[in-house]
């Protein structure tokens, strides 16, 4: 079971189907179980769980920072339904038993819930209004370096005295808001290699849209596309999940809340961004997300 959990942990930061707290969730689970902290009166502090994961950050290059962590966890223990338990003020962490249970017995851990990629198609939908190419395969491709690699891209093509021109706009996809902090400076990074980059997230109405993260935006000219839920609808999105039906319904609607300011990527880098995914002629620029 240690090698198995250890190599979940490899590069887990890359992981687009997994939200923020999730990844914490597997991590400390990971660090509590091998440590075998499973009751209050043997509990793990903070600091000895961050040395821990120190050395499994440079083993296996896990990539989550290390503040994360330590909030994340604080957030997790505070949870009715968490695994992670505190027992109290500055007395550390253990591990429900129930997370043994579970990994013996996988039958009894069989919940479908939503991932990220779940958005996408909904996405794509509100990307149409924008460009009339458009495609969220690029997602599957990672053919750039990390932080050229959004989740969708649209293309738009239009003719200016007789000649054709193209606005690339590119939008990246969280789950929630966990962790935006860092997710928005991918969204920053893309606006390098396009014209208009968008940073699209889902939350729930109890969780509003910081003022930082507007400001952030703002400064660096993202656009934000918010998809909010009612606090049941985005609780059950991450734990039994909805349809494909239902995830196209009226429920789940994209909303631009902060429109992606223009700007002109340097030609070498749009090329580069562009041939990664194989878009380096008229033909196959217009060929893109249609066939």
């Amino acid at each position: 079971m240690d090698t198995i959990e250890k190599d979940v942990l490899k590069n887990l930061s890359e992981r687009s189907d997994l939200n923020c707290s999730q990844k914490v969730e597997k991590i400390v689970s990971y660090i509590l179980e091998k440590n075998e902290k499973h009751d209050s009166s043997n509990t793990m502090s903070t600091s000895d769980i961050i040395k821990e994961y120190a050395n499994l950050n440079k083993e296996l290059n896990i990539g989550v920072p290390e503040n994360t962590i330590v909030t994340m966890t604080s957030i997790l223990a505070g949870k009715s339904d968490s695994l992670i338990i505190c027992p109290g003020k500055k007395q550390g962490y253990y591990l429900s038993q129930q997370q043994i249970l579970q990994e013996a017995d996988p039958k009894k851990n069989t919940k479908k819930h939503n991932t990220e990629k779940d958005l996408y198609p909904i996405l794509l939908e509100w990307l149409k209004t924008k460009a009339n190419r458009c495609s969220h395969e690029v997602a599957n491709k990672r053919g750039n370096a990390k932080w050229a690699n959004p989740d969708l891209i649209g293309i738009k093509i239009g003719n200016l005295f007789g000649k054709n021109y193209l606005e690339v706009i590119s939008v990246e996809v969280k789950q929630s808001l966990d962790g935006w902090e860092q997710y928005i400076f991918e969204a920053v990074s893309h606006s390098m290699y396009v014209h208009r980059s968008y940073f699209a997230f889902l939350h729930s109405q109890d969780q509003k849209v910081p003022d930082k993260l507007k400001v952030f935006a703002q400064k660096f000219g993202i656009g934000l596309v918010s998809i909010e839920l009612a606090n049941d609808d985005f609780q059950r999105f991450g734990e039994k999940g909805f349809s494909k039906e239902e995830l196209m319904g009226d429920l789940f609607q994209p909303e631009e809340i902060l429109p992606a300011l223009y700007h002109t990527p340097a030609p070498d880098l749009l090329s580069e961004f562009l041939g990664s995914y194989n878009l380096t002629t008229e033909e196959s620029v217009f060929r893109f997300g249609v066939e």
